[in-house]
């Protein structure tokens, strides 16, 4: 069994970027939030709580157990994709006040800048296509990520290149359901790895994975579990909240 380290924090930042542009923007618009809660089966199970405006995300708060670790605000750029993550609270950190700051961290001396910023001065991160998807973003220093889209927005296919030499790449494509949610993943390496690949702090990676939903009335899932080797897991469970 192969260890496969990665930027965990860098993966969720895209996430959450291209996932606010589309899918179920539509139908979050009636409700004010909602919470998310991983692997709930377990006794070491994680809860998001999400904000809403408009249907986009505006707060998080992440608890483990019950207690919070991490707080935070985020802001867009005129395309709705997220531009910047203001820090309100880390359990390492404690609270802090910065409506007015963006933390920022540099990684070649891994220390945190403080940067003046407001959503006049939001400037677009990466390509984009002309429907406002990104398509590439380079951090000349990890890794180079490029992706394709549907006629729905969806990511169809999502390559990573790893730094330095870039020669190393992961493509991965994607299945969707009739909701635009993903029911399959396939994963391909053009050198040796062995699957399951494991990540710190997160699932292992299988070459095949599959997904089951279970929806509410109005079309957003409330239960979602994951599938591989023919074994079936409930890995989150989500309750929306309207005003």
């Amino acid at each position: 069994m192969k260890f496969h380290f990665q930027i965990t924090l860098l993966l969720l930042i895209f996430s959450f970027s291209y996932s606010q542009k589309n899918k179920e923007f539509e139908k979050l618009k009636k409700y004010n939030g909602y919470k998310v809660v991983i692997n709930p089966k377990s006794k070491y199970n994680w809860t998001y709580k999400y904000k809403l405006k408009n249907g986009y995300i505006t707060q998080q708060d992440n608890y483990a157990k019950k207690q919070l670790v991490y707080k935070c605000t985020h802001l867009y750029d005129t395309l709705n994709n997220i531009q910047h993550t203001i820090e309100l609270f880390s359990k390492e950190k404690g609270y802090k006040n910065d409506s007015i700051f963006m933390k920022e961290i540099d990684l070649v001396t891994n220390e945190i800048n403080e940067i003046y910023t407001n959503r006049e001065i939001i400037k677009k991160e990466g390509d984009y296509n002309a429907e406002g998807n990104l398509i590439t973003y380079d951090d000349s220093i990890f890794v180079k990520y490029e992706y394709k889209y549907d006629s729905l927005n969806n990511i169809i296919e999502e390559k990573i290149y790893e730094y330095p030499e870039k020669t190393k790449t992961e493509t991965i494509t994607y299945k969707y359901d009739k909701f635009n949610n993903v029911i399959e993943v396939n994963r391909e390496f053009n050198y040796p790895v062995e699957f399951p690949v494991i990540y710190v702090g997160g699932r292992a990676h299988y070459k095949k994975e599959y997904y089951r939903y279970i929806y509410n009335k109005d079309g957003l899932w409330i239960k979602k579990y994951w599938i591989v080797e023919g074994k079936e897991t409930l890995i989150e469970r989500r309750k929306f909240f309207k005003n």
